[in-house]
């Protein structure tokens, strides 16, 4: 009787393994590459009407012991304006 049962639920078991793997195996799935379009960014208003701004931000630099900051723009990868000394505040 136990074994009877036994051998019920191991048959049962390889089934319930086997048989979704052997319905898997008859759906087709095909896939495909995608074309990537190359689109140039600029700093021309967008499609929905919006500008964008550019990324501007100081870089710093030591010159004799002195402090120096320049603005770069990181959109445009240039420079804007000239060395300025950084005033230090003393407390």
């Amino acid at each position: 009787m136990i074994k009877k049962a036994l051998r019920k639920n191991i048959i049962l078991g390889a089934l319930a393994l086997v048989v979704p793997f052997m319905i898997a195996g008859t759906c087709n799935i095909n896939s495909y590459a995608l074309e990537v379009e190359v689109v140039e960014d600029t700093d021309v208003l967008s499609e929905s009407g919006v500008a964008r701004s550019p990324i501007i931000e100081y870089r710093y630099k030591i010159i004799d012991g002195e402090l120096y900051r320049r603005l770069f723009n990181y959109s445009d990868e240039c420079w804007i304006g000239e060395w300025e000394k950084v005033p230090i505040k003393e407390p």
